[in-house]
């Protein structure tokens, strides 16, 4: 089943260390997105998410996926053809981190 469209949230955490959630988004995928590998579907995701709140991510912020591969995303190798690297370079100006956490499994 191919995906249709990207989600984010934007949460934050209290003096408990628990997290809430702030905000919910997302948006449709546009033409050739829909044939976008997943690594690359979870990276546009991101970027969305941090287009659409950055005026709230002056601070250093944390990136939680449920998709390992982008832990490297800081350390890849820059390449004018890769759109992994674009979506690097244009993360370059923000302080964050990338921390993996797993997804549920969802059943249909």
């Amino acid at each position: 089943m191919r995906a249709t469209k990207v989600a984010y949230i934007l949460s934050q955490r209290d003096e408990g260390n628990r997290e809430h959630v702030v905000a919910y988004g997302g948006r449709g995928l546009r033409g050739a997105e829909v044939r976008y590998p997943i690594t690359q579907l979870e990276c546009l995701a991101i970027i969305e998410g941090v287009k659409h709140y950055h005026t709230y991510l002056s601070q250093p912020f944390e990136i939680v996926t449920d998709h390992v591969s982008l832990k490297f995303l800081q350390t890849l190798k820059l390449s004018a053809h890769s759109r992994l690297a674009r979506c690097a370079l244009f993360l370059q100006p923000y302080r964050f981190t990338v921390n993996y956490k797993p997804g549920r499994l969802m059943t249909a």
